[in-house]
């Protein structure tokens, strides 16, 4: 089995100020216990919600209480914000009632109560004429004791209940809800789980975030040449992927051409089956369609080589948007990421079911929405629509999941499966007037990069407005190197007529250039105001936040105090088996002091498929075992930067080792040999940390 590696850094200084440039990873020193780890995400905040789950969640210990808080339309409690930064704020006992309030400014705010009421209460609503976006993962509440909700109450956010939750009927949450004690069957149908927000949500120290199961990432994409696409290499196991067809249209002949889309039926991690399909009133059978482009790609937020970030999930819903009824679903989308593919994934449900139904996504004022669309494809039986051809009422449907695949505007070159790769992704219409036929849609074309591609690209498109209220879907029509035009086709069901307002969409574009060596270079020279989601920060009581210096692109992990104990994790998995890992950053500990500073610092390679946790404290350096501590979980590596020389020491309850100098580096190995020690170097000059002294000149350090 390959081993998959994770970096992590765990620091204890009394005295020593540790800064790192670039892939920086382990540090650790004397005196205070390593960090527990808390439990996982994605265990406690499931689909359904779920209950028993006791003691799951570990609030900041070092927090200190505001005291009591009310809330009515009236006013609230003077020390009550209402509009809340991302951070920590704990209250007692609060009680809103017959208000909108608590108000999110960026991700994520986490409340914490000792009991909550709400009567009335709408919380993190979405405002869009007050720029509020209410998304769920900008906010987690934290409840010690009792939630009550009363009255038609709402909350849009993430909710824990370490005590019991008294919800009436008309009371619900969008996002997701776990409890200490049992929730009854009834509440779990009122919460409406949102497990792309709870991946997105930054939840502290609360539990592991998404990222210790974020899948890796992977993407294929092609042309169909048949009904069944077996993929050039298997998905890795247990990694469902995500699969955007563009479906076309003959460009000699738009106007003769029969009503159709293509579907998913089938899809596994070693390849997916498709259909054409004709759309009613034609027999919802298989038509011929050619040159049918794919994408398929991992579930996940990828944060991939130059910047360029893929984001890639599902929503899920049976609500229908029939005719000018709008029904759509939020997303986590933000909105920098503003070109977005939609596609609805099948378990056999759609072409079983019969319902004609293809996906849209549209921009309200602040973010990405999604839905599903009968177009025409409807009737009315006493007042009820129902899908054709099956005549399935709407309100009986099965949920359906839609896809969406998000990424900024641009172009450039990045590296997809060992190859290099030219991608074009952009926003255009279908027309250049206010609406026009299938044949004058095929005739508008949309220019590419000049001389970006040398031949005609794979390419997927979503449609991302719904102005007609006809519905329709996306077809592409012409394509070459130089332009690309795209057709909103439609039913017959209820008229002929296939003319269509114009539409605006989204599309990516992609050409395989040639081979490149499989190597893969992330880096990070801290010159952003905060730590992108990469990074998990995380410290003890008294100790200072790791945090980004940006004026001198560092990342600051201590400070000049005592007792310090702070730890930063980063977050990626790499193949283990016949891959070299290289590895360099640099490393600064100093101290204006003339005493020694901390034990050190160590970089830990560790198993990414057991959930880190560190080792013991001082002459350990958070990676191996103490006397009364385990050692690093999954632990694979240990790379020590030893300042007291440690490290490498048969003591402290580890079984091997020898005498070390000070100023020296020692290894090592994996938890499975309880942390063997394997060699240490000579005392190094220049030394690792200085006393007396400053930040510079520092110490260049790659490891191989």
């Amino acid at each position: 089995m390959a081993i998959h590696q994770s970096f992590n850094l765990f620091k204890i200084s009394p005295l020593i100020v540790i800064r790192l440039l670039s892939l920086i990873l382990l540090v650790c020193g004397a005196i205070a216990t390593p960090l527990a780890m808390a439990a996982s995400c994605q265990d406690i905040f499931t689909d359904l919600a779920s209950g028993d789950h006791p003691n799951a969640l570990t609030p900041p210990i070092d927090l200190v209480s505001k005291g009591n808080v009310q809330c009515d339309k009236d006013g609230c409690s003077s020390h009550f914000l209402r509009r809340f930064k991302p951070g920590d704020y704990k209250y007692s006992t609060g009680h809103f009632s017959n208000l909108k309030t608590i108000f999110t400014d960026g991700k994520t705010t986490r409340l914490y109560f000792d009991s909550l009421h709400l009567d009335h209460a709408d919380i993190n609503p979405e405002i869009e004429h007050q720029r509020l976006d209410g998304d769920e993962h900008d906010l987690i509440i934290y409840v010690a004791g009792t939630l009550t909700m009363r009255n038609h109450s709402h909350i849009n956010g993430i909710v824990y209940v370490a005590g019991s939750v008294d919800m009436d009927a008309s009371s619900s949450i969008e996002g997701g809800l776990a409890s200490g004690g049992a929730l009854t069957t009834a509440i779990k149908n009122q919460i409406d789980v949102e497990l792309d927000d709870i991946n997105e949500a930054d939840f502290g120290s609360l539990c592991h975030s998404s990222w210790e199961t974020e899948q890796p990432f992977h993407i294929q994409y092609g042309q169909a040449s048949s009904s069944t696409i077996r993929f050039k290499q298997a998905f890795p196991i247990g990694v469902k992927p995500l699969v955007f067809l563009m479906p076309t249209i003959n460009s000699q002949a738009p106007l003769a051409t029969t009503p159709a889309t293509a579907i998913l039926t089938d899809v596994t991690r070693t390849g997916f089956t498709w259909q054409a399909l004709a759309a009613p009133p034609y027999s919802y059978s298989t038509v011929t369609m050619n040159n049918v482009d794919w994408i398929a790609i991992s579930p996940g937020d990828h944060q991939l080589a130059n910047g360029l970030e893929m984001m890639a999930g599902v929503v899920t819903t049976n609500k229908v948007t029939v005719g000018k009824s709008l029904n759509y679903k939020n997303t986590p989308i933000p909105s920098k990421l503003s070109v977005v593919l939609n596609q609805i994934q099948s378990s056999g449900r759609e072409y079983q079911n019969r319902c004609w139904l293809t996906s849209y996504s549209a921009k309200s004022q602040y973010k990405a929405v999604l839905g599903i669309d009968a177009s025409q494809a409807y009737r009315y039986y006493s007042s009820q629509p129902e899908c054709l051809p099956s005549s399935t009422p709407f309100n009986q449907l099965a949920s359906r999941d839609i896809a969406y695949l998000a990424v900024a505007p641009g172009h450039g070159s990045t590296v997809f499966n060992g190859s290099n790769v030219r991608y074009q992704f952009a926003a255009a219409t279908t027309l250049n007037r206010q609406s026009g036929n299938l044949q004058q849609q095929c005739d508008t074309t949309t220019e590419f990069v000049p001389n970006w591609f040398s031949e005609a690209p794979i390419i997927v498109a979503g449609k991302d407005s719904r102005y007609g209220h006809d519905g329709g879907w996306l077809r592409r029509c012409k394509l070459s190197n130089a332009n690309v035009s795209m057709v909103v086709d439609e039913d017959q069901n209820k008229d002929n007529e296939r003319k269509h307002t114009q539409e605006s969409y989204g599309y990516i574009a992609l050409q395989t250039v040639d081979k490149v060596k499989p190597e893969q270079c992330l880096v990070d020279d801290f010159s952003s105001q905060s730590m992108d989601k990469n990074w998990i920060a995380q410290h003890r009581q008294g100790s200072m936040i790791p945090h980004i210096d940006q004026s001198n692109h560092l990342m600051l992990v201590t400070d000049n105090r005592r007792n310090q104990s702070a730890s930063i994790t980063y977050k990626h998995k790499f193949r283990g088996k016949g891959n070299l890992i290289t590895v360099s950053f640099d490393y600064y500990a100093w101290s204006a002091w003339t005493k020694d500073g901390a034990d050190g610092m160590a970089l830990v390679f560790s198993d990414a498929d057991v959930p880190p946790a560190p080792g013991g404290f001082g002459a350990s350096l958070g990676y191996a075992n103490s006397e009364s501590v385990e050692g690093f979980h999954g632990g694979w590596l240990g790379i020590g930067f030893d300042e007291y020389g440690n490290f490498s020491e048969k003591a402290f309850g580890r079984d091997t080792g020898i005498n070390s100098p000070s100023q020296s580096i020692g290894i090592r190995g994996a938890e499975s040999t309880r942390y063997a020690y394997i060699t240490n170097s000579a005392k190094l000059s220049p030394p690792l940390s200085e006393t007396n002294g400053t930040d510079t000149p520092g110490v260049v350090i790659a490891i191989l």
